[in-house]
């Protein structure tokens, strides 16, 4: 055996000390090309983990919208994204109604993660205005309001 084989093999059986079993990923808009990437970077991090996932998308409370489509394209996309890459960990998905920072918060409460995996959470026009005036970005203010530490995929 080389040497860069024990040193691997080392840092195989050490991982599971170190690296986190159960991992929160908050999804803006499930179909969009940085939440589809948060997903695969939190699915491929769990494999190397054997973390347990949890998926939470936040719709705000005054739109009407069907949670039961939004949460089928998830799964689409996350069983995509599982059996490219051969995990077979546990992955659950959650739809959940109100403001981003309240419903992750208690997400982060009841599921415990030992990591909360962000995409850039971008704002719309409206949260641009607001933010700017008020000097508030979400991912800023997850990241204030969680007791795990926090991944931002760009």
């Amino acid at each position: 055996m080389t040497r860069k084989q024990q040193e691997n093999e080392i840092n195989e059986n050490h991982a599971s000390e170190r690296l986190h079993k159960r991992i929160m990923i908050s999804v803006r808009a499930p179909t969009s090309k940085n939440s589809k990437k948060t997903l695969s970077y939190a699915i491929q991090l769990a494999k190397l983990t054997g973390a347990d996932v949890y998926i939470i998308h936040v719709e705000p409370k005054e739109i009407q919208v069907d949670e039961k489509e939004i949460k089928e394209k998830i799964i689409s996309f996350v069983t995509e994204i599982k059996n490219k890459v051969k995990y077979e960990g546990n992955i659950k998905v959650r739809i959940m109604r109100g403001e981003t920072v309240d419903c992750i918060r208690a997400a982060d409460r009841e599921l415990k993660p030992d990591l909360l995996i962000l995409g850039s959470h971008k704002r719309s026009f409206l949260e641009d205005v607001i933010g700017g005036l008020l000097n508030l970005d979400i991912t800023e203010e997850i990241t204030r309001n969680v007791s795990c530490s926090v991944l931002i995929v760009r």
